[in-house]
C-alpha cells in the first residue's frame, strides 16, 4: 500500500534545554561573570540531586557584567540575529548571540546580557523567540 502525506518544514523550530531534561523548569543555562580584571567566570545557573532539579541564583554585580549562555536546537537557521528575542520576567533583554555551538553537532546557544533592572526578579520565566517562533518557557532566578 502506498500513502501520501503533507509535512510542513520550518527553517527555525527553537526549543531550550532544561536541567532535568523534560523542557520545564530550569534552563540548562551557564551565568558568564567578567570581573573588573577582565577575566572571566562560568557558572551552572542549576543543580540536579537525586533526580530532581533547582535553580542556582544568579547574582548580578554592579560593576561585573553578567551574561546568561542558553543552550537549546532549532535556533541556528534564524533569518537574522535581530528577529532573536529574550525575555526575563516579562522584560527584554539584549541577545548577543543565536546560533551554532562551536564543537557539538546540532547544539544550539543563545548568549544575553542580564541588565541590572534584573536585580530582585527571584525565580521567573524566560522565554525565547526565534523568527515568530516561541520556545518552550524555562526558568531562571536572578537574586
Amino acid at each position: 500500500m502506498i500513502g501520501t502525506s503533507t509535512a510542513t518544514v520550518q527553517s527555525v523550530a527553537p526549543g531550550l534545554f532544561t536541567a532535568d531534561s523534560t523542557g520545564k523548569g530550569v534552563a540548562m543555562a551557564k551565568a558568564i561573570q567578567v570581573g573588573v580584571d577582565g577575566q572571566s567566570s562560568m557558572t551552572p545557573i542549576y543543580q540536579c540531586s537525586d533526580g530532581t532539579c533547582s535553580s542556582t541564583p544568579i547574582n548580578l554585580g554592579v560593576d561585573t557584567p553578567t551574561y546568561l549562555e542558553l543552550y537549546g536546537t532549532g535556533i541556528r537557521n534564524q533569518s537574522s540575529l535581530s528577529n532573536v528575542s529574550v525575555t526575563i520576567n516579562g522584560m527584554s533583554v539584549p541577545v548577543l548571540y543565536a546560533g551554532a555551538q562551536d564543537g557539538v553537532v546540532a547544539l544550539d546557544q543563545v548568549d544575553v546580557a542580564l541588565p541590572l533592572s534584573l536585580q530582585g526578579s527571584g525565580e521567573t520565566n524566560l522565554v525565547l523567540t526565534v523568527d515568530g517562533q516561541t520556545a518552550n518557557t524555562v526558568r531562571v532566578n536572578i537574586q
